[in-house]
């Protein structure tokens, strides 16, 4: 399944704009600066965040340990690039973790902390402890070697399923595949 224009938001000062064109034409993100801070007072953020109803604060979540990636390979999952929907799917089916709907924070880092946010659709899954796992590794990392970034995630009610993309990667998929 791959991302599709609805599965992204971008909110800046001036409105809430949504598609695969928005995203790249806003440019880098990455995790929030200052997320704690700009979680309680940024506007932007709050009326972004406000239509998904979240069921809680967001929460930083860093790649798997060694010892989680090495676990999820001996039940036979090997997490994809961009493919959140996909790799939550397979490590509950296969390692029995419930998955957690919702959505990846970032900031657009060509603004200052505060003024832009995209929202991405995103799924992970539930450890036994109650501890949020995200193995869907971050592109351009290692994370099987635990070095991977954290993600800013939030988990909302009712999160839709994805839909069925076609099986080929359209022009507008490569397109916010490369920007992400």
């Amino acid at each position: 399944l791959w991302l599709s224009t609805t599965d992204h938001v971008v909110g800046l000062e001036d409105g809430q704009f949504a598609g695969t064109r928005a995203v790249v034409d806003v440019g880098k993100h990455g995790f929030p600066r200052e997320w704690k801070r700009q979680y309680a007072e940024s506007r932007v953020l709050r009326d972004l965040l406000r239509p998904c109803k979240p069921t809680g604060s967001p929460r930083p979540v860093p790649g798997p340990t060694v010892e989680q990636a090495a676990w999820l390979k001996e039940r036979g999952v090997t997490p994809l690039q961009m493919q959140s929907f996909e790799n939550a799917v397979a490590v509950a089916r296969k390692a029995g973790l419930p998955i957690v709907r919702g959505w990846a924070v970032y900031d657009l880092l060509n603004m200052n902390p505060g003024e832009g946010y995209m929202l991405e659709r995103h799924w992970w899954n539930r450890a036994a402890n109650g501890e949020w796992v995200d193995f869907t590794p971050r592109r351009g990392t290692a994370w099987e070697d635990g070095a991977a970034p954290c993600v800013l995630l939030v988990e909302v009610a009712g999160s839709e399923a994805p839909r069925m993309e076609p099986a080929v990667m359209t022009q507008e998929q490569a397109d916010l595949a490369e920007c992400m």
